[in-house]
């Protein structure tokens, strides 16, 4: 097995303490506990690429900047593009306002009203 790298055992000293806040920030970011337990591991693998940037000092600003921004990156990933044309959109949204069935409606299944 290899050694730890001196960067992994850093990291190992000046995470623990830490590791209660960083769940506890999750756990309300996400309001789910295993969600939340996601995002600290997430925090963690950076932390470890990174470790070389702490200056020595209690890292709990620095793990929580991450922590912030990984939860920040995993909700646009999740957030759904945006249009590329808007005015595709607009005769959709006129078209299901009128009661009309848009071909795009047709092709992904969506039953309307009139058709129900």
């Amino acid at each position: 097995m290899r050694e730890p790298s001196v960067e992994a055992a850093e990291l190992r000293r000046l995470a623990p303490p830490e590791i209660e806040v960083l769940l506890g920030v999750a756990n309300s970011l996400t309001r789910h506990y295993a969600e939340g337990e996601d995002l600290v591991q997430d925090t963690l693998i950076p932390a470890h690429r990174g470790i070389d940037r702490c200056d020595g000092q209690p890292p709990q600003a620095w793990l929580l900047t991450i922590l912030r921004n990984a939860h920040t990156n995993h909700n646009r990933k999740r957030r759904p593009e945006l249009l590329r044309d808007p005015e595709m959109a607009k005769d959709r949204l006129v078209s299901a306002v009128s009661g009309e069935r848009t071909d795009a409606c047709n092709s992904a299944g969506f039953v309307t009203r009139s058709s129900a």
